[in-house]
């Protein structure tokens, strides 16, 4: 996925998450020293459902190149990018984290907004 591309998803993300409420934070840092990071902390959930987070998975999908090959999307459709994946979403599920995440066209279309609406709850504090 391009950056400019990456970039709209995420402002288009942070648009609906305001639009239905949800406050948060971008780039969440966890599990120090790892360098990871959450793309979205949601910072006003309920406390009965933990700590959620959010992320984009770009370069879910296939596209053609200019020569009219079928190409695979980004790192998340290569083994070692997905394992990598893996560890790090396993590692927010014991850390406490319920890492919520949602495709590009997910975003895109709406059905990521919709899912948040429907299942995280806002605190009342």
């Amino acid at each position: 996925m391009k950056q400019s591309e990456k970039a709209v998803l995420h402002l288009l993300l942070e648009t609906h998450m305001r639009e239905i409420g949800l406050q948060f934070a971008r780039e969440h840092r966890f599990c120090p020293p790892r360098r990871w990071k959450l793309d979205y902390l949601i910072t006003n959930c309920d406390a009965k459902l933990g700590a959620v987070a959010v992320e984009i998975e770009g370069g879910t999908g296939y596209h053609k190149n200019p020569k009219g090959e079928v190409i695979r999307g980004g790192r998340h459709n290569h083994e070692q990018g997905y394992e990598d994946d893996c560890v790090k979403y396993s590692t927010a599920a014991i850390m406490g984290y319920r890492v919520l995440r949602f495709t590009s066209r997910q975003v895109r279309f709406g059905e990521a907004r919709e899912f948040l609406l429907r299942h995280v709850v806002i605190s009342d504090a």
